[in-house]
């Protein structure tokens, strides 16, 4: 694969315009419009950086008070297995959120 320079400064500046939409957005609770680019206004694009996405920052926050106790890795890879399985919040809950591996039925 050979490298653009002009394609990969156009990938650049795109990163960091994302970013900055997510912190204009979610860090400071600006209103929109928070870019001058319309696609980037009206499109919805996943975060440059996945620990920002809603649902990780959903499940690190389930995870914060178990690793606090120690890392107990197969039950926190279980939890996280489980979790991203269907990567939707309210399904977390409804399982019952953090559960040791040995007490899934």
């Amino acid at each position: 694969m050979v490298w653009r320079p002009d394609e990969l400064s156009t990938f650049w500046r795109f990163v960091a315009e994302r970013h900055e939409i997510f912190r204009c957005r979610v860090l400071l609770k600006e209103p929109p419009p928070w870019s001058g680019d319309v696609i980037l206004n009206t499109v919805k694009f996943t975060n440059i950086y996945r620990e920002l996405d809603r649902t990780t920052r959903v499940l690190l926050a389930a995870l914060r008070e178990p690793l606090s106790e120690g890392p107990e890795a197969p039950d926190i890879l279980f939890n996280i297995v489980k979790f991203r399985f269907f990567t939707w919040p309210p399904t977390w809950e409804a399982l019952g959120g953090y559960h040791p591996a040995a007490a899934w039925d």
